[in-house]
C-alpha cells in the first residue's frame, strides 16, 4: 500500500503541473508558484521515499512500520492537496493580470533595460570575485579541489565567511538576463550571461554544490519565461520552442548534479564511495532530496517541539555566542542530536547536521498544525509576490519578486530555515537596494524637473 500512495501522490502531483501548463505553458513556473513548489514536493516527499523503500536503505534506522510509512504518505497527499486548493484561492487575480499586462514589456525603455544591465553586471562582478577568492582558498588550504572533496568539512574551516556573497552570481545573472530579453541589441548581454553561467556552474561543481546549479537555473528559467512571455500581446501557452528550452535545462541539471555527486564520490577507492557510485542515482537524490525520512523517524520515535526556535535561530544567528551563550540552535543540529544523540556539541569540532526543509522543520517546532501554517504562508505570500512581480514597471523589482517567489517555493522546501533565510538574503538583497536607489534617482530627477517648470 505505501508504494501505491507514493505513486498517487507522484500521479497527483503531475496532475497539479499539468493544470497550471495548460493554463499559462512553462511560463507556469514564473507565474503560478503551485508548479515549482508541487515539483520539488513531488521530489522530496513522494519520489525520494519511493527509490528509498524499494532500495531498501534507509539513512536513519534500517527499517520503519509500514503504518508509520503509510500515515507518513497520506499526510504527503493531504498537504500537496491543501497547497494546491490555497493556488487556487490565491492566484485567482493572477490570470487576470496576466490578461491585463500581456505586452507591456515590449513598452519598456531601452534606459531602463540599460540601467538594469548595468546594476546586473555590477553585482554578478561581485559574486564572481568572492567566488574566484573562495576558489583561491580552497586551492591555497587544501591544495587541489581533489582533496578539499576528501574533507570538505575539514577544509572549510579555512574558507571565509565572505563566500555567502558568492551568491550575487545568481540575482546579477538574472537581471543581466531580463535586460538582454527587453533590449534591442540583446547578443553582446546573452553571451555575458552564457559566461556568468558557465563560471557558475563551474564554481558550483569545484564546491560540490548541487543545490547551486538547481537554483541558478530555476530562477534564470522562471526570468526567461516571464519576460519573454510579457513581451507577446497574445496569452502565455505550450509551445514547441518553450518545452524544448524546458526539456533541455531539465536534463541538464540532472546531468550537472549526477556529474557532481559521481566526482564527490570518485576522490578514492574505499567501499563506502565504492557502494555509492555503484547506486550514484539513489545517492543524487539522497544526498540532495532525503529530509523526508525525518518524518517517519519521528512518528516513530516521538519528539519535542520547539514552537519556533529553530525560526527564531535564522533571526539571531549573526549574534555571537558569547555574548548570548543559549541562543537557539538551528533546526539541523537539533535533528541529528534527534537521531544520533550528541552529535552536535556547541563548540565541539567535527560538528555535524542534518537538512530538514519545510514540511520537516515545521513540523519539529508546531506539529501537523504547524506544517499548514508553514503551507498557508507560502503559499499566500508567493502568489502576492507573483502578482506584484506583474504590475510592477520596475525591471529590478520584477526579478527581484521572482527570485522570492521561486526561491521560497524550492529552496525553502529542502534546506534549513536557518541556511535558507541567509541565502534568501542574498539572493533578493542587493536586488532591493539596487531598486531602493533607482526610485530615489527618479524621484530626485521629477522633482528637479518639477522645479525647473
Amino acid at each position: 500500500m505505501y508504494p501505491a500512495l507514493l505513486i498517487f501522490g507522484l500521479v497527483l502531483s503531475a496532475a497539479v503541473i499539468f493544470v497550471q501548463i495548460k493554463r499559462a505553458g512553462v511560463a507556469a513556473v514564473a507565474y503560478y508558484p503551485i508548479t515549482i513548489f508541487a515539483l520539488y514536493f513531488a521530489i522530496i516527499h513522494f519520489l525520494t521515499p519511493l527509490v528509498k523503500y524499494f532500495s531498501g536503505w534507509f539513512r536513519y534506522q534500517s527499517e520503519y512500520n509500514n503504518t508509520t510509512l503509510v500515515y507518513s504518505v497520506v499526510l504527503s497527499i493531504v498537504f500537496l492537496l491543501f497547497a494546491s486548493a490555497l493556488n487556487e484561492v490565491f492566484s485567482r487575480k493572477t490570470t487576470q493580470l496576466i490578461k491585463l499586462y500581456r505586452g507591456t514589456s515590449s513598452s519598456v525603455s531601452d534606459k531602463n533595460a540599460k540601467n538594469t544591465f548595468w546594476v546586473g553586471l555590477a553585482i554578478a562582478l561581485m559574486g564572481a570575485f568572492f567566488a574566484w577568492s573562495d576558489l583561491s582558498t580552497i586551492t591555497s588550504a587544501s591544495g587541489s579541489f581533489e582533496n578539499f572533496l576528501l574533507d570538505r568539512h575539514l577544509h572549510s574551516q579555512a574558507r571565509s565567511s565572505t563566500r555567502i556573497f558568492s551568491n550575487f552570481l545568481i540575482p546579477g545573472s538574472a537581471a543581466i538576463l531580463a535586460a538582454a530579453l527587453l533590449s534591442k541589441k540583446r547578443m553582446s548581454k546573452i553571451l555575458l550571461f552564457g559566461t556568468l553561467a558557465a563560471f557558475t556552474v563551474y564554481y558550483a561543481n569545484a564546491i560540490s554544490s548541487r543545490n547551486t546549479i538547481l537554483v541558478f537555473a530555476l530562477i534564470n528559467l522562471s526570468v526567461y519565461f516571464f519576460f519573454s512571455s510579457q513581451r507577446k500581446t497574445s496569452m502565455p501557452r505550450l509551445n514547441i520552442k518553450g518545452l524544448m528550452l524546458t526539456l533541455t535545462s531539465v536534463a541538464a541539471i540532472a546531468g550537472a548534479a549526477y556529474y557532481v555527486t559521481l566526482q564527490r564520490y570518485s576522490i578514492s577507492d574505499s567501499a563506502y564511495l565504492a557502494e555509492r557510485r555503484e547506486a550514484i542515482i539513489f545517492f543524487t537524490l539522497d544526498g540532495a532530496f532525503g529530509n523526508d525520512e525525518a518524518r517517519p523517524w519521528m512518528i516513530d520515535n516521538g519528539h519535542e517541539l520547539y514552537w519556533g526556535a529553530t525560526y527564531l535561530a535564522a533571526v539571531t544567528n549573526l549574534i555571537p555566542r558569547s555574548i548570548w551563550p543559549d541562543k537557539p540552535l538551528g533546526a539541523g543540529p537539533r535533528l541529528i542530536n534527534m537521531v544520533r544523540p550528541g552529535s552536535f556539541i556547541i563548540g565541539q569540532e567535527g560538528n555535524n547536521s542534518l537538512t530538514t526543509g519545510l514540511v520537516v522543520e515545521a513540523r519539529m517546532n508546531f506539529g501537523v498544525p504547524g506544517v499548514f501554517l508553514a503551507i498557508f504562508l507560502l503559499a499566500y505570500f508567493s502568489n502576492r509576490m507573483t502578482r506584484s512581480a506583474i504590475r510592477s514597471q520596475s525591471i529590478l523589482s520584477k526579478v527581484t519578486l521572482i527570485i522570492a517567489a521561486v526561491s521560497i517555493n524550492s529552496m525553502l522546501l529542502y534546506s534549513e530555515f536557518l541556511g535558507f533565510f541567509f541565502r534568501f538574503l542574498m539572493l533578493t538583497t542587493p536586488l532591493l537596494i539596487a531598486t531602493y536607489m533607482q526610485r530615489i534617482s527618479f524621484r530626485s530627477t521629477l522633482h528637479m524637473q518639477r522645479g525647473a517648470n
